[in-house]
């Protein structure tokens, strides 16, 4: 009997999403069901879905990997907040490599939320955690992204006291040089 991922994610429980999570490491082909609801961008059936892409890429990465692109792409698309959050908190805690070219578009999507009026107060968390992960290796991203926290923070955008240590960190890795 085929397993429907939907059909398990009738409600928000944890004890039904970690079901569908044991079912795709099973059967890693519901990876696939997984992430085709989560691009349906439908409340709720969607951000349960993301959950479930978002849990096992930490458990197996490679089942994510081809979907990178795809992700990355769709990122600005997706209308729920809830779907952004969970696709930027991957990237947030992954330790897979990203090829230039995604590194690239990731960041352009990033400075994108960072900046966006309507962008959540966790988007632009999330958001600004990985542009400041990228600045590590690409330097030339730490004076933007110091600028658009300080463009924020007088604009108010921001509620999270995290932004003021990205902030400090920034200003010291620039005059040091790092």
């Amino acid at each position: 009997m085929k397993v429907s991922l939907e059909k398990i994610l009738v409600d928000t429980s944890r004890a039904l999403a970690n079901i569908a999570i044991s079912e795709v490491e099973r059967n890693p082909a519901l990876y696939e069901e997984a992430w085709n609801l989560v691009v349906r961008d439908e409340y709720p059936i969607s951000m349960r879905a993301v959950r479930i892409v978002d849990e096992c890429a930490e458990k197996k990465p490679e089942l994510i990997v081809p979907y990178l692109d795809e992700i990355i792409s769709k990122l600005p698309e997706f209308k729920i907040d809830g779907v952004k959050r969970g696709l930027l908190r991957f990237f947030v805690n992954s330790k897979l490599r990203l090829s230039a070219n995604q590194r690239g578009h990731l960041v352009e999507v990033c400075f994108e939320f960072l900046s966006a009026a309507a962008s959540s107060t966790s988007i632009r968390y999330y958001s600004m955690s990985i542009l400041y992960t990228i600045s590590k290796k690409e330097k030339s991203l730490k004076l933007e992204l110091l600028e658009r926290i300080e463009d924020g923070i007088l604009r108010n955008r921001f509620s999270h006291s995290s932004v003021y240590k990205y902030r400090n960190k920034l200003y010291k890795e620039i005059q040091s040089g790092c």
